[in-house]
């Protein structure tokens, strides 16, 4: 399903960008990484500008999915 395939993306970015030696400063360098698309960095660039992801504000309101609040224990961004 969709759902499945958006988690798993999320996952493995996540692991990623957890295993990488360095902080990402930008959706770019993290780009540079397998497993980071276009989206996500997309997001990256949008936690590192506001310290927030507006769609995960938003799934919070209605799901405290643990596959969604993931990404907001990522360390090795900033």
């Amino acid at each position: 399903t969709f759902y499945s395939v958006f988690f798993c993306s999320y996952r493995k970015a996540a692991s990623v960008i957890s295993k990488y030696p360095f902080k990402i400063k930008s959706g770019a360098e993290a780009k540079k990484l397998e497993g980071v698309g276009a989206k996500i960095a997309e997001k990256i660039d949008e936690f590192l500008a506001t310290g927030k992801l507006r769609k995960l504000e938003n799934i919070r309101k209605d799901d405290t999915s643990s596959s969604i609040n993931l990404l907001t224990r990522v360390t090795g961004i900033g």
